[in-house]
C-alpha cells in the first residue's frame, strides 16, 4: 500500500511488509490543511514480481478546522434600510456566509440571513428589516462545507434615521355610503392597506382590505358614528403605524 499527500508527487510505501489480507487500516493527521489523502495498491507474487500500480483511491480527511472568518469592509444605510459589504471567507471549503444581527440594549445576536457562497471576492447585503431611528449592529459567519463556522467577523454599527413614513386618512361621505381616500409616502412598496372601523365608542377591529388607493363601506347604519383608520402592509412584510382617524355621522 503506497501513499501520498498530493497525486503529482510520489507515493510512499506504507506497508513494507507483503498484506496477505484484502483490508488495510491507516492513522492520519487530520490537523493539517491538506484536505486529501491518496493510495494506490501493487500486487507481489512469490518471485517478488510487481503489478503495475491500482487506480488511485482518494480519501478525504475529517475537518476540523474552521473556515477563515470573513472581513467586513463598510456599513452605511440606504433609503431607510441598511448596507452591509465584506470580503469573503478566503477558505476553499466555505459554502454559506450568515450574517448576525442585535439591536442596541438587546443582548443576543440572531442570525437573520444564511448566503450561498459566492465566486466573488465582496459580498453585499441590503437589510430591509430594520426599523427607523434605530441603532443595529451586525456581524459576519463562514460555514464550510462540514458545518464548522468560522470565528465572526468584527462588528458595525449602523443607526438608521427617522421615519420617512407618512399616512393621511381622508372621507368623501355620500347619502348611503363612505368613500375613504389615502395618501402613502414611504420608502417601502406597499401590497396592500388593511382598513379598521369602529362603531360609537367600541373599539377599533379589522374590517376590510384594499389593493387600491380607496376603500368604499356601504354597511352604514343612520344614527350611529363610525370611525376608521388604515394601516399599511409593505412588500417585505412589515407594517405602518396606524393612521389618523376619521369620523362619519349618519
Amino acid at each position: 500500500v503506497y501513499s501520498s499527500n498530493n497525486p503529482r508527487f510520489e507515493f510512499i510505501l506504507e506497508t513494507p511488509a507483503v498484506i496477505k489480507d484484502s483490508t488495510f487500516v491507516d492513522t492520519v493527521n487530520i490537523k493539517t490543511l491538506t484536505r486529501n489523502i491518496y493510495y494506490k495498491v501493487r500486487a507481489i507474487d512469490v518471485r517478488q514480481n510487481q503489478s503495475e500500480f491500482s487506480e488511485m483511491l482518494t480519501i478525504t480527511r475529517p475537518d476540523v478546522i474552521p473556515p477563515v472568518s470573513p472581513v467586513v469592509k463598510s456599513i452605511e444605510e440606504q433609503d431607510g434600510n441598511v448596507s452591509l459589504t465584506w470580503v469573503n471567507s478566503s477558505s476553499i471549503d466555505v459554502a454559506f456566509h450568515h450574517i448576525y444581527r442585535r439591536e442596541k440594549g438587546d443582548s443576543l445576536f440572531r442570525a437573520i440571513v444564511k448566503l450561498d457562497k459566492v465566486a466573488d471576492i465582496r459580498s453585499t447585503y441590503l437589510d430591509k428589516s430594520v426599523k427607523a431611528g434605530k441603532e443595529y449592529i451586525y456581524f459576519v459567519k463562514a460555514e464550510d462545507n462540514t458545518g464548522l463556522f468560522s470565528p465572526p467577523s468584527k462588528t458595525v454599527v449602523c443607526k438608521t434615521t427617522g421615519s420617512k413614513e407618512s399616512i393621511s386618512l381622508k372621507k368623501r361621505e355620500q347619502t348611503d355610503r363612505v368613500k375613504l381616500i389615502w395618501s402613502i409616502k414611504s420608502n417601502k412598496r406597499v401590497v396592500k392597506v388593511l382598513v379598521y372601523r369602529s362603531v360609537n365608542d367600541a373599539p377599533m377591529e379589522l374590517y376590510g382590505n384594499s389593493l387600491d388607493d380607496f376603500y368604499f363601506d356601504l354597511k352604514l347604519s343612520p344614527e350611529k358614528t363610525f370611525n376608521y383608520r388604515i394601516k399599511a402592509i409593505y412588500e417585505d412584510g412589515s407594517a405602518s403605524e396606524l393612521s389618523n382617524t376619521v369620523k362619519v355621522k349618519m
